[in-house]
């Protein structure tokens, strides 16, 4: 889904809360900049950046206005073991934000638009099929982020992140 359709979708100031989710983030900025933090971390995104926030890490967003981008959310049971295993899902210290350059970048955005557009448009094949279809071009894609080494973007302060606390009761709630 593109970040407009998570600003109509949540209600007024839902997103600034710190969650944790039980389900993957996947999201990728395609216009402006977003601050999003990431286990009481804040991270300054551009666009090509990507963040992944796995199940259980706690999740605060910043304020979505000033950017566009596309958002992918998946449950861990949606892959197949083996892309789970190389994809390094379950990897809570694998860095949540990755820049990748060149063709690299390239390729990570006609793979996130390539599964954008095929989950919105069921087409005429049978839903098992495009869930299948869903599935592997998940898999690329996450493949893709997870696997390759990339220059990674450094972590904002946290004391500059104004929506992040480090308050130890939310560390351990489920929102």
């Amino acid at each position: 889904m593109s970040l407009s359709e998570l600003r109509s979708r949540a209600p007024a100031g839902s997103l600034t809360v710190p969650q944790r989710p039980d389900f993957h983030h996947l999201l990728t900025l395609t216009h402006g900049s977003l601050r999003n933090a990431v286990d009481f971390t804040g991270y300054a995104l551009k666009p090509g950046s990507w963040l992944w926030v796995r199940p259980g890490q706690v999740h605060q967003w910043g304020d979505l206005r000033q950017a566009e981008g596309i958002l992918i959310l998946f449950e861990h049971g949606f892959l197949d073991p083996a892309t789970v295993a190389a994809a390094r899902l379950d990897d809570l210290n694998a860095s949540p934000v990755q820049l990748p350059v060149g063709d690299d970048r390239d390729a990570l955005k006609l793979a996130a638009e390539h599964l954008d557009r095929e989950s919105q448009a069921l087409r005429q094949l049978p839903l098992e099929v495009h869930i299948s279809v869903l599935r592997h071009l998940l898999a690329v894609l996450v493949l893709a982020v997870g696997c390759k080494e990339r220059d990674h973007l450094v972590p904002t302060s946290v004391s500059h992140h104004p929506e992040t606390t480090s308050s130890p009761s939310l560390a351990g709630s489920n929102y």
